[in-house]
């Protein structure tokens, strides 16, 4: 995003203002931030709905971050090569590697791996737990598969 134009997402930190994932709305109406842009999607397109409204959701969300946040290890290193383009790339390799003071190498050494999975497993296994109380269908919303989350 860094060199395309797309303004700093205000609702980031100071050391990361770009964030994914991005969206564009139009010609020139640039999101970024993934409820951002969901509460957007609904807004704009609301059938068939994004469930936003769910009760479950905001547990769901708690959760999943905290799932993500102890699997950072392994999937942040990944983020530059999979998802994004060699200007977006170098912007975030290089604010990462100062956030985290270690290059995102060393950071998937030093927090990846079966320690990550070990520490994300109680998180993961909430999930899993919310899901099987529900007693209407497999999924979060009974047997609804359109489902935001």
């Amino acid at each position: 995003f860094y060199y395309s134009g797309i303004p700093p997402n205000a609702a980031a930190t100071r050391d990361h203002p770009y964030t994914i994932p991005a969206a564009l709305f139009g010609s020139n109406d640039y999101m970024m931030q993934s409820r951002a842009i969901a509460s957007r999607l609904e807004r704009d397109h609301p059938s068939p709905s994004l469930h936003l409204d769910s009760s479950i959701l905001p547990r769901v969300e708690e959760l999943w971050g905290k799932a993500a946040g102890a699997l950072m290890g392994t999937w942040l290193p990944l983020v530059p090569r999979v998802l994004l383009n060699p200007p977006s790339e170098e912007y975030f390799v290089r604010t990462r590697t100062k956030s985290f003071g270690k290059p995102l190498e060393q950071m998937a050494l030093d927090v990846g791996g079966e320690q990550a999975w070990e520490n994300a497993e109680k998180w993961l296994k909430a999930v899993a737990d919310l899901l099987a109380d529900e007693k209407d269908g497999p999924f979060f919303m009974g047997e609804t598969r359109e489902c935001s989350f």
